[in-house]
């Protein structure tokens, strides 16, 4: 890649675009120097009995169902994710909202709903669908917790999943009242396989620490085993992890692994929105941000092109 200065701007859209630039980059010097940037502080998540399901006659563990242990349901497999990833351990919390995929008009249900969040979330996960029975103003009604939602958590982004068990007007549904809101689509139903649902003769270790075989739920075992294992539940929490990766700029990075005296660098570009970008157009103002591994800043330069 060969830097080259490439100015076609008018004057005066050359001077916004620098103002942008010089206050983007005031931006940057604020951080103290070694501050480490931690993307997720606090997040949620709002599903049904996939990531929470109260203790009964046929469930003995607080946590998503089907999953043999309370660490093996998508909820903390994620969690685990993230932290691992970012190097911290973020507060997260579940909790199941059936009554208001039952229900989804109803505003009773939506100021429940909000009433769990602390106003602090930087990420929330919508994933819901599977309660939902009637869809005629579903697409509506998602927009709307959608809203209230983003009211109450003003900074946080919201990942929408799909349907575990596939249902292509549910799935409609979701997906359009995500793109309308702006939030990030995560799709679900490619792992609805045998190989990822429990059965009846799988264990779970519950909270009473013992063993219990799925069948002594009598009647409503077959709907517990129709859950995800703890493959499946895996393979959901794998899905959004990587969705958060895609989507979220500070998580994602820009990692242009070099060598500056025998040591990593990584590479970031930034426009002058302050919004990662994974390459830089041929045309543009960005920032251009190096780091070694330890996340020292190294240098900062104004990129005004690329060829």
């Amino acid at each position: 890649m060969r830097l080259v200065i490439l100015i076609k701007d008018t004057k005066q859209q050359f001077i916004f675009k620098l103002m942008g630039l010089v206050l983007l980059t005031i931006g940057f010097c604020g951080n103290a120097a070694g501050e480490e940037t931690i993307p997720i502080r606090e997040w949620i998540v709002f599903g049904n009995s996939f990531a929470i399901h109260d203790i009964t006659s046929y469930w003995w563990g607080n946590w998503g169902m089907a999953a043999s242990r309370r660490d093996s349901d998508f909820c903390h497999v994620l969690n685990q994710r993230i932290a691992n990833f970012q190097n911290h351990e973020p507060v997260f919390s579940c909790h199941n909202i059936a009554d208001w995929e039952r229900d989804h008009n109803s505003k009773y249900e939506i100021q429940k709903i909000t009433r769990m969040l602390s106003g602090r979330e930087d990420l929330i996960v919508l994933r819901v669908g599977e309660c939902v029975n009637t869809t005629s103003t579903y697409e509506e009604d998602f927009e709307n917790l959608i809203d209230s939602l983003s009211l109450k958590s003003v900074n946080a982004k919201i990942i929408v999943t799909g349907n575990f068990w596939p249902n292509y007007q549910k799935e409609i549904c979701q997906e359009e009242a995500c793109n309308a809101k702006g939030c990030i689509w995560c799709p679900l139903l490619q792992l609805c396989k045998d190989e990822n649902l429990s059965n009846k003769d799988s264990l779970v270790y519950g909270d009473d620490n013992k063993w219990h075989k799925i069948s002594e739920g009598g009647f409503i075992a077959s709907g517990v085993s129709n859950h995800p294992n703890d493959r499946g539940h895996r393979l959901i929490a794998e899905s959004i992890f990587d969705s958060v990766k895609i989507s979220w700029p500070t998580f994602l990075g820009i990692k242009n692994i070099g060598l500056d005296d025998e040591r990593p660098v990584i590479t970031e570009y930034f426009d002058l929105d302050g919004r990662l970008v994974k390459k830089p157009a041929e045309r543009g103002i960005y920032i251009m941000r190096t780091k070694d591994a330890s996340g020292r800043r190294k240098s900062r330069k104004i990129l005004f092109a690329t060829q």
